[in-house]
C-alpha cells in the first residue's frame, strides 16, 4: 500500500456535528460458549460487533440471512432490528456498545467486515488478565472496524431517520430499565401523551413500548444471571419487578427458562465446552 504524500491533509473542524466530541461507551462484552441464541432481538441504541469461531448461527435482516463464521467479523448499528438463530454451540465473540456523533447516520443493515485485525486482538484478549488490558482491546477493535465503514452506507441528508423522541425514548429505556413505571417516565420526558407515544413508537419500530422494554430487562437479567453471582432477589430488583416470583414468570415466558434453570446451563454449557478454545472472558 502506497503511502506517498500526495498533497497536505489538514483538518480543522468547524461544523458543531464536527466538533462533537466522540463518545464511545462499552456496555457488556465476552467470549463464550454460546448455547441459545434463538430470538427475536431489539434494535435499542446499542451496536453490535460479532465473531464466531464457526459457523452455527445467523442473523436476519430484512429477509436475508447472515451468517456468522470464523472467516468475518460483522458490525450491527443502532435501531437495527434483527432476529438470531443458533443451530448448535459456538464459540461466539461480542461486544455491545453505544457511540455518538454523525455514525449514528449509518445505515441500519449487517455489515461484513475483514477478520484479520479480529485475529490479532482477540488471542491478546483471551490471555490478558487485567480489565484495563481488556478494556483497551475492546476499545481498539470498535475504532478500527468503524474506520472501515464507506462513505455510501451513510444514511443521505433527506433519507428518513428514526424520530428523534423514539430514538431518545430508546436511550432512556436502555439507561434506566430499572426503573419502575418508565414508559409513564419517558412520555413526559420527550413531550408526548402515552397514546401518540405508543403509536409513534409503533410505527418507527415495529414494536409496542412495552415489548420493547421487557425485552431489555429480560436481556440484562439474562446477563447478570450468566456473568454475575447476584440473587435472583437483587436481579428482580435491578430489572424493575417488584419481587422473585413475578421476575421468574415473566423471564420464563419469554425464554422458556426459569432464572434458576438459565443460570444452570449457562454454568454448564463453560464446564463442558462445545469445541474451540474459548473461555468465558468478559468486561
Amino acid at each position: 500500500m502506497s503511502m506517498k504524500l500526495v498533497k497536505d491533509i489538514f483538518l480543522q473542524w468547524r461544523q458543531e456535528e464536527e466538533k462533537q466530541p466522540l463518545q464511545l461507551e462499552i456496555y457488556q462484552s465476552a467470549y463464550i460458549h454460546l448455547t441459545d441464541w434463538t430470538s427475536n432481538r431489539s434494535f435499542g441504541n446499542f451496536w453490535h460487533l460479532y465473531w464466531n469461531a464457526r459457523s452455527g448461527a445467523s442473523v436476519r435482516f430484512e429477509g436475508k440471512d447472515y451468517f456468522l463464521n470464523s472467516k468475518h467479523v460483522f458490525l450491527i448499528p443502532a435501531h437495527t432490528l434483527f432476529s438470531t438463530k443458533l443451530v448448535r454451540p459456538v464459540p461466539h465473540f461480542y461486544i455491545d456498545f453505544t457511540l455518538n456523533s454523525y455514525l449514528q447516520n449509518l445505515k441500519r443493515g449487517v455489515y461484513s467486515m475483514p477478520v484479520e485485525y479480529m485475529r490479532e486482538i482477540l488471542p491478546r484478549f483471551i490471555r490478558s488478565e487485567t480489565f484495563q488490558e481488556r478494556k483497551i482491546l475492546l476499545y481498539s477493535l470498535i475504532w478500527h472496524y468503524l474506520s472501515l465503514v464507506r462513505r455510501e452506507d451513510f444514511l443521505e441528508p433527506e433519507e428518513k431517520k428514526m424520530d428523534p423522541r423514539i430514538a431518545k425514548a430508546i436511550e432512556i429505556m436502555e439507561k434506566e430499565m430499572g426503573s419502575v413505571n418508565l414508559i409513564g417516565k419517558v412520555c413526559k420526558r420527550v413531550n408526548m401523551s402515552p397514546n401518540s407515544f405508543y403509536l409513534l413508537f409503533k410505527r418507527e419500530t415495529n414494536k409496542t413500548p412495552l415489548w420493547f422494554l421487557t425485552q431489555l430487562r429480560i436481556g440484562r437479567a439474562s446477563y447478570l444471571l450468566e456473568h454475575t453471582e447476584e440473587s435472583i432477589d437483587e436481579i428482580a430488583l435491578e430489572t424493575a419487578y417488584s419481587d422473585r416470583y413475578h421476575f421468574s414468570k415473566r423471564y420464563k415466558q419469554k425464554t422458556g427458562y426459569t432464572p434458576v434453570q438459565y443460570r444452570i446451563r449457562s454454568r454448564m454449557s463453560v464446564k463442558n465446552p462445545a469445541g474451540g478454545n474459548a473461555g468465558k472472558k468478559s468486561i
